[in-house]
């Protein structure tokens, strides 16, 4: 038998973390903004610091702490105290130029950090967009990728807390939200940087037995971790009683077995780059044409859960709007890297400015939709979302290249390149902890500080344990 305080205390967390309607886009992107702000004021420090602290500098593990103090716990500030965000953006434009200052001074070169974009001369810089033709080394998909990663961890955790807004938590029905938008970028992101968006082989000679003996193989081995991980989540939650927000994805359905679903489907069908696009607006035109047609009433109802399908009716279905997602992004990666390949050479800011084209038009798109479709729903993953997670990434982009234009001098990101080396793991790392924490203590009644103690705790661990994989070159695949 359950003891009803235990009853009553999971309740109150289910209740804690329901019913809420998001925040603004604008707000959203402003955030996203940021991040991409903490960063490029990472960089400043860190090049600072190398030149007046050489020798403390020169340990990867004292450039591990710089990182995380200069990009974790800004991260985790402007989730939480929120109202300290704008006061640290003014504060980091003003440093920024104190700390230009400062280095032209004390650099033996003489040369600033940031340069004005029409002053630049020449192309992007080696580091930080390399001419290898491979999109996993462009160092602002890594870097989007990343930073997405360590703000989805943190909100997975804070989101139990008090001290995180609720209006940055996951809407029920429609609206939009800094979650919202976490779960559909991890899709897109992952996608702008697969096999398929980096595939410039034309070649389709292959025998036709051995494609389908390679594409059966590839099918098993890409979707059986996903459906494992899903499969041992699902054991957990059960069988500890674990918090269970049911109107998210269903009563069975996590989002592991999401990112199942999109694996299995993305290699069975495994589309040409350039034809991926299309694959995914049928998708989500068909799948926006049944939610219309009916569907989109049968998931917001109150129909009882009484099969396999009604109990992950959210999941099941939303399931083929983040495929469309995925397809979407494999091509969106793949135009990306033309466009790099062809003209950034020449022209640093053709790749900027397609960014910006691609993002306007989709906003555009986004509220169009809203007009004549309905509102922005995660839940469903309706049309509507799509064009917003497509629009919403491709200008946190966009912003990435605006301020690595700015920069003369990068500098890798031990804590960003740390998690991008092994994001899965990050992932499924930050997932136990979460649970360990929920479990251990009433997340539900600690203070505000304690809180902010605890969070911060729980990302140096996560941070850590993904800096000693990458120190020791272990990469674990899945």
């Amino acid at each position: 038998m359950v003891d009803m305080d235990f009853e009553t205390l999971r309740n109150a967390r289910v209740n804690f973390v329901s019913g809420h309607s998001g925040t603004t886009m604008s707000e959203v992107s402003f955030v996203t903004c940021f991040l991409t702000m903490i960063l490029f004021f990472n960089n400043l420090v860190r090049n600072t610091m190398d030149v007046i602290l050489p020798s403390l500098m020169r340990y990867q593990f004292v450039v591990f702490l710089v990182d995380f103090a200069l990009v974790v716990v800004p991260i985790l500030i402007s989730f939480t105290f929120t109202e300290w965000t704008p006061i640290m953006l003014f504060f980091m434009l003003f440093s920024s130029v104190f700390l230009n200052f400062f280095y032209k001074r004390v650099s033996p070169t003489g040369c600033s950090l940031i340069t004005l974009p029409w002053d630049r001369k020449g192309s992007f810089k080696k580091k930080s967009l390399r001419s290898s033709g491979d999109l996993v080394h462009l160092e602002i998909f890594s870097q989007l990728r990343s930073t997405l990663m360590l703000a989805t961890c943190i909100a997975i955790l804070a989101v139990d807390f008090d001290i995180f807004p609720r209006r940055f938590a996951k809407t029920e029905e429609y609206g939009t939200s800094l979650m919202d938008a976490g779960v559909g970028s991890v899709i897109f992101s992952s996608a702008l940087v697969s096999r398929q968006a980096r595939d410039f082989s034309h070649s389709s000679s292959a025998s036709s037995e051995k494609s389908e003996k390679a594409t059966l193989w590839s099918v098993l081995r890409s979707t059986s971790p996903m459906l494992l991980i899903g499969a041992l989540r699902l054991f957990m939650v059960k069988s500890t009683q674990y918090q269970e927000h049911v109107t998210e994805y269903g009563t069975h359905w996590n989002f592991f077995f999401t990112i199942g679903f999109v694996s299995f489907f993305s290699v069975l069908v495994n589309p040409r780059p350039s034809a991926a696009a299309a694959w995914g607006v049928a998708i989500a035109v068909v799948y926006q044409l049944v939610l219309s047609g009916g569907l989109e009433s049968y998931i917001m109802s109150d129909t009882p859960r009484v099969d396999f399908f009604s109990s992950n009716r959210e999941g099941l279905c939303s399931a083929f709007g983040y495929l469309s997602i995925h397809f979407i992004g494999i091509s969106c990666g793949h135009w990306l890297l033309r466009v790099h390949r062809q003209r950034s050479k020449k022209d640093p800011y053709t790749l900027l400015f397609a960014l910006l084209l691609a993002s306007s038009t989709l906003w555009a798109a986004t509220l169009v939709s809203q007009a004549y479709i309905g509102p922005v729903s995660r839940r469903l993953i309706n049309l509507p979302y799509i064009l917003w997670i497509l629009a919403y990434n491709l200008s946190s982009l966009a912003s990435l290249v605006v301020f690595d234009l700015c920069l003369t001098n990068h500098r890798d990101n031990v804590v960003i390149s740390s998690v991008n080396f092994n994001q899965l793991v990050v992932f499924i790392l930050s997932n136990l902890l979460t649970g360990w924490v929920n479990i251990s203590i009433n997340t539900l009644e600690v203070p505000a500080f304690m809180a902010f103690g605890i969070l911060l705790s729980y990302m140096f661990v996560v941070c850590l344990g993904a800096y000693l994989l990458y120190h020791l070159q272990l990469r674990i695949k899945l």
